[in-house]
């Protein structure tokens, strides 16, 4: 039995499955949030996860990564529940997952509802998706009987089509935003489930699939209606024709579009009318560059009381490339290497997200995934600072590698004696 929880992420969508928990017999229920919570809620950090039986992950698609990242980093044994609906620049959530021999652990969960009208009462039906049926009974127990459930076993194919409901509300924006009729709405939108069968025909998936929680529903649902962020990045996209500034749905979209170029037969992709012209739109306003046209580069540390010294590798190290990558290391990982930060993980994470030249920061878990991160981000150049020199030689196998050298006089190290933290 389910009795202590915790969910990552604490926006309106997270709220909402908190609401929908069944807290009477639930003994502890963590929160994980980079935002400030009110003091009645039972704020953790993932150092608490040890005693946690499931976590559930209420944040966009473009944060699994990272939190998968994390998960490993601690160890983390319980069930993971996702409740993201969209696909990663790695693939499916479902692929990161196995990649990183977590199956046993994994359960995908959609719904056709909106956070709003669950914050007001309104009843869920969610397809639960998982290959355990153990899995399955817990999850169902820690909810209340404001949900109903569906079981669905193929956790690629649930996750794929609700991607795929991402795509379509987009496009549905789109065609909204030319003041079509009621009627041509509807056309629009049988188009779009001709499409999403023609695809779950092809990759030979139970039908079944489409009357979940995960299917049609939720493609009606978010197709139709300004509540849906994809419905609304679509039809502002359409009216500016184009010249709205990309939001990261839109991108998550185009993630989706790669991946069933890459699944679908040719022949089969050529009849996709929806797919076509979402195509054709991404490519002619280049809504994301792609990663092999510019030089990528990563670097790692703490970064604890940012400083000016910080402040000058990383304007170097970007000056270097066109994309930085920051590896972060996280409370746990410093307390492995002996030291503990003053500022938390996500403190020191929004200092380094709040200057023009970081692209990315990815969570620093340990010493050796350093090769991994190189690789699956597509790293040109590994830069740190001098006082490692010699260090990460082996990496020039992977990238190339540049020590680069500090800037004297400062130190977090001496901040902290200045300020009274040692």
């Amino acid at each position: 039995m389910i009795s202590k929880i915790a969910i990552i992420g604490f926006g309106l969508y997270g709220r909402s499955i908190y609401d929908l928990l069944d807290k009477e017999n639930l003994s502890t229920i963590g929160i994980i949030s980079s935002h400030e919570i009110e003091e009645n809620f039972n704020r953790i950090s993932y150092s608490d996860l040890h005693e946690i039986q499931a976590v559930l992950i209420t944040k966009p698609t473009k944060d699994i990564p990272e939190i998968i990242t994390r998960l490993i980093g601690i160890k983390y044994s319980g069930i993971i529940v996702n409740f993201a609906k969209g696909i990663t620049s790695q693939g499916l959530v479902s692929h990161l997952i196995s990649r990183n021999k977590l199956n046993q652990q994994y359960v995908f969960m959609a719904a056709a509802a909106f956070a709003n009208d669950i914050k007001k009462g309104s009843n869920v039906y969610f397809c639960i998706s998982t290959g355990n049926s153990i899995l399955y009974e817990d999850v169902v127990s820690i909810f209340s009987n404001r949900v109903q459930f569906d079981k669905y076993n193929n956790t690629d194919m649930a996750e794929l089509v609700s991607a795929l409901k991402n795509v379509y509300s987009i496009y549905m924006g789109i065609k909204s935003s030319e003041e079509i009729s009621a009627t041509d709405q509807v056309n629009h939108l049988m188009t779009c489930i001709k499409e999403l069968k023609m695809i779950i025909t092809e990759l030979q998936c139970d039908r079944e699939l489409l009357f979940t929680g995960a299917g049609i529903g939720d493609l009606i649902l978010s197709g139709t209606n300004f509540q849906s962020r994809n419905f609304l990045q679509g039809y502002s996209f359409g009216k500016s024709n184009g010249r709205t500034k990309a939001d990261r749905i839109l991108v998550e979209g185009e993630n989706t579009l790669s991946f069933i170029e890459e699944v679908m037969p040719r022949n089969i992709l050529k009849k996709m009318t929806v797919m076509n012209y979402l195509k054709s739109l991404y490519k002619g306003h280049s809504l994301s560059e792609s990663p092999s046209e510019r030089r990528r580069v990563i670097t790692y540390g703490t970064f604890d009381l940012f400083h000016h010294g910080h402040l000058e590798l990383l304007r170097r190290a970007r000056n270097r490339g066109d994309y930085l990558i920051v590896g972060l290391s996280t409370d746990e990982f410093n307390l492995i290497k002996g030291k503990q930060s003053v500022q938390t993980y996500e403190m020191r994470k929004q200092n380094l997200l709040a200057l023009n030249f970081v692209d990315e920061v990815l969570p620093e878990c340990s010493w050796n995934q350093k090769e991994n991160d190189i690789i699956s981000n597509n790293i040109d150049l590994f830069v740190i600072g001098s006082d490692w020199k010699g260090k990460f030689d082996h990496l020039e196998e992977f990238c190339q590698v540049e020590y680069l050298t500090r800037t004297e006089g400062i130190s977090t190290t001496l901040l902290k004696k200045i300020q009274g933290y040692n």
